[in-house]
């Protein structure tokens, strides 16, 4: 278990050498977590993992829960439960339950996004948890349960559910459950 992180985990290889088979799950059975994703003073990005540079990166069998006791108020980026970024990454990112996340932060460029692939060259995004998502102020971005920019996905088994979002501003406060490029 890892307790109260800015950040749970933050796996990066090179861009000239990618990390190969990184995994993080559970050995035999069971769930791992990350619990009370966002405490601390943060002005960047919060998230529960985010890979850069990997090949054959699998993130399975954990939960990700956000900070409950108040909302996120202090990150000025996005929080995120999983993101891909930087290079073209392979994964597998399978029965995972990312919950609870709640925001109130008057800011139209933080958004909330439970799994984010913004760099990828093929994921396969499965039997999947996303749920119970609240972007709090009335000017607030958009909410999103999976994303997916770039790269080749298969995108199966997931279930989305209980995405809000409160802004009243034009052309803010969507909520999106699924969106693939």
């Amino acid at each position: 278990t890892i307790l109260r992180p800015v950040r749970g985990y933050y796996i990066v290889g090179a861009s000239g050498s990618y990390d190969a088979n990184n995994k993080i799950s559970t050995e035999n059975s069971g769930t791992s977590s990350i619990s009370e994703v966002g405490y601390g003073n943060n002005t960047n990005a919060t998230f529960g993992v985010e890979y850069q540079y990997q090949t054959n990166f699998e993130f399975a069998n954990t939960s990700i829960s956000f900070k409950s006791a108040s909302a996120i108020t202090a990150a000025t980026v996005s929080v995120i439960g999983i993101h891909s970024l930087n290079g073209n990454n392979t994964a597998s990112l399978h029965d995972n339950i990312i919950t609870g996340l709640k925001v109130n932060k008057s800011d139209n460029s933080l958004y909330l996004t439970g799994i984010d692939i913004e760099s990828n060259a093929s994921t396969d995004i499965y039997n999947n948890i996303v749920q119970a998502f609240d972007h709090q102020n009335s000017n607030s971005a958009p909410v999103w349960g999976i994303k997916v920019a770039t790269g080749a996905s298969n995108i199966y088994n997931n279930i989305v559910s209980d995405l809000k979002n409160n802004s009243t501003a034009t052309n803010q406060g969507r909520v999106i459950g699924i969106e693939s490029a």
